[in-house]
């Protein structure tokens, strides 16, 4: 009922809802900091960073070591 309910509020399941804010949250610390993948993917509460890398690839359509490369480059 409850994640009916949150759902209907946020058009889209509290796992959904945390897993956005999550990668969110990494996506920020990949562009802000040079914390490694492996320490943000345990910060972030996944087991291991292929899990992480996989979900954050499928939110964003590259993976967050394209990410940070793609920060070098640009700095």
């Amino acid at each position: 009922m409850l994640n009916e309910e949150f759902r209907q509020e946020y058009g889209q399941s509290i796992f959904s809802f945390i897993t956005n804010r999550r990668l969110d949250e990494a996506r920020l610390a990949i562009l802000e900091s040079d914390i490694s993948l492996k320490q943000l993917a345990q910060k972030l509460g996944y087991s291991h960073v292929n899990h992480f890398s996989a979900a954050f690839a499928k939110k964003y359509g590259y993976g967050p070591a394209s990410l940070r490369k793609g920060r070098r480059v640009k700095e």
